[in-house]
């Protein structure tokens, strides 16, 4: 089952690059759009599944 095998981990980019001075902010700016579509990807991967479990309900 799909479901039960997706791989759910946060990506190994620096929490610490995201808050660091507005001498890396356009960094910082692409590291959040990363992880912002890291965890959107998530999102839609588990509703997905949500739809597959609520269809075989």
């Amino acid at each position: 089952n799909l479901c039960t095998k997706l791989p759910i981990q946060a990506p190994r980019a620096s929490r610490a690059s995201l808050v660091k001075g507005s001498a890396r902010s356009l960094a910082s700016s692409a590291a959040q759009q990363t992880l912002i579509a890291h965890w959107q990807g998530i999102v839609k991967a588990l509703g997905n599944c949500l739809n597959t479990l609520k269809a075989n309900h």
